[in-house]
């Protein structure tokens, strides 16, 4: 099917019978490309084309009537489907009205759906899914996707969005050059998207890949927010001065239930925006079985970042505008880097602080955690490790006067100027005062640690030998093994 050209247009409307309260109403429209197995349906809309689906019959939750567009297979039970979409040009556009709007992408095993939104193409509805059971591609280049409102039947859900759901889901989305993808709704039900499971199929896989300064925002009076890896695995990857802005009143999750595992990586000038940001983690304790958040170059704002015991906070040059609490893992990226907290970092029972030395060219670099201005801090049962990278000599660097927690951890003043973070200290406080209860270890592939002790200035003294060799600990082995083999054979004589 091609609709092409201003003007051009399909149409498909249904209307209220205008019956009785619970007596089942008219069915709404849909649309299938690809309806049977094996046949492949392809649909392209160009130049300004338009295909309506406008569903004015009621819909309940004991009487479903969903208003649908289903690219690439039909139900969750549907095999082996085969449908491709393309909306291309300004003014080009699919648009779902009235009740239950939902747009199915790859939906059901073995089922291939592929939606490609380019050049100012637009699509609208109210919910929209991207490989449920099946295999399901979204693609924006230059083109915008607005889901807003809520439904009427048992999913009870506002505006959102899944990509991969159930097993053997996998779902993929991108929006490059300037896409906009869009939630709102400014009823009674929570808005937002989940990558990688939600709370209506366990499992699944998802990607969502945003860059050239493209946006997903979520608007309205409501909750809700983002979940990546929720009841499966999925990543989200943010680059080249990308936005995700879910609002003050809503939430991010990565790794959000015990069956979900994710990765948030913000990269090249993008920024996140969230009022409470969980890795690993939600409001009510830890949760999920691995998650990741990196913030390189880039920056995340929110009123309380928390890493879950499954977490870890990473990347080089990321800003954090937030109340850091962890219990997880901070890790500061790129071997060595440097992660900037505004707001304020509270270590918790089970945290751990990573901090890397490398030597290169002769000299040493570090890890930096940098608190700025005016920011609170804790450690408190914090573990900190001394991460060696290669060869780095433990002893050689304590020699040169780096191995001290000012050179590690430090503020930064309004101007930026950076110092240790004892600068700051109030005026009865140490680095033993505020580390009483911390713990120091060490990790070398080449060395091993013997001795690691904080003096009250915050600087380290350390043992460290260097460990054999693998050809050395074989030819010892070998000489043991000789050995005992003489010893053997006097005894036998």
């Amino acid at each position: 099917l091609t609709i092409t050209g201003p003007g051009s247009r399909v149409e498909v409307v249904s209307n209220s019978l205008g019956l009785a309260p619970g007596v089942p109403d008219n069915f709404n429209p849909f649309v299938a490309i690809g309806y049977d197995s094996g046949s492949p349906g392809q649909l392209s809309i160009s130049n300004g084309g338009q295909l309506l689906l406008t569903g004015n019959a009621l819909s309940t939750p004991t009487d479903t009537r969903v208003t649908a567009l289903h690219i690439g297979g039909r139900s969750n039970t549907s095999a082996n489907h085969l449908g491709s979409a393309s909306v291309s040009g300004t003014g080009s556009q699919i648009l779902l009205n009235g009740a239950d709007a939902l747009i199915n992408v790859g939906r059901g095993p073995g089922s291939v759906g592929t939606l490609d939104v380019t050049s100012g193409g637009h699509v609208g509805s109210i919910s929209l899914v991207v490989g449920a059971f099946g295999n399901g591609s979204v693609s924006l280049d230059g083109g915008s996707i607005a889901l807003s409102g809520q439904r009427t039947d048992s999913t009870n859900v506002g505006a959102g969005m899944t990509i991969g759901r159930g097993t053997g889901g996998v779902g993929v989305m991108t929006l490059a050059n300037g896409s906009s993808l869009s939630f709102q709704n400014n009823g009674t039900l929570d808005i937002g998207f989940s990558v990688g499971g939600d709370g209506f199929a366990s499992g699944g896989t998802g990607t969502l890949l945003v860059s050239g300064g493209s946006s997903i925002t979520l608007a309205g009076s409501v909750g809700g927010g983002a979940s990546i890896g929720r009841t499966g695995s999925g990543t989200l990857t943010l680059s080249g001065n990308s936005l995700l802005d879910v609002g003050s009143n809503r939430s991010i999750y990565v790794g959000r239930d015990a069956a979900g595992s994710g990765a948030l990586s913000v990269f090249s000038g993008s920024s996140v925006n969230a009022g409470y940001v969980g890795v690993g983690s939600t409001t009510g304790g830890d949760t999920g079985g691995g998650a990741l958040l990196v913030v390189d170059n880039s920056s995340l704002t929110a009123t309380t970042l928390e890493i879950g015991t499954t977490g870890m906070l990473s990347g080089d040059e990321g800003t954090i505008n937030a109340n850091v609490l962890n219990r997880g893992i901070l890790s500061p990226g790129n071997s060595p880097g440097r992660i900037i907290i505004n707001g304020g970092f509270h270590n918790l029972v089970g945290g751990r602080l990573v901090l890397d030395v490398d030597e290169v060219a002769g000299e040493f670099q570090v890890d930096h955690l940098v608190l700025t201005a005016g920011s609170s801090f804790g450690f408190d049962d914090v573990t900190v490790t001394f991460n060696f990278i290669g060869d780095t000599d433990p002893e050689a660097f304590a020699a040169s006067g780096g191995f001290d927690l000012d050179n590690f951890i430090q503020s930064s003043d309004s101007n930026g100027n950076v110092s240790g973070l004892s600068t700051v200290f109030e005026p009865d406080a140490s680095w033993e005062t505020v580390f009483a209860s911390a713990q120091f270890e060490a990790a070398s592939p080449t060395y091993d640690v013997t001795q690691l002790s904080l003096t009250q200035d915050g600087s380290f003294g350390v043992v460290a030998v260097p460990v054999p060799e693998p050809q050395t600990v074989i030819l010892w082995l070998a000489g043991l093994g000789l050995l005992s083999a003489v010893r053997l054979l006097q005894r036998r004589r």
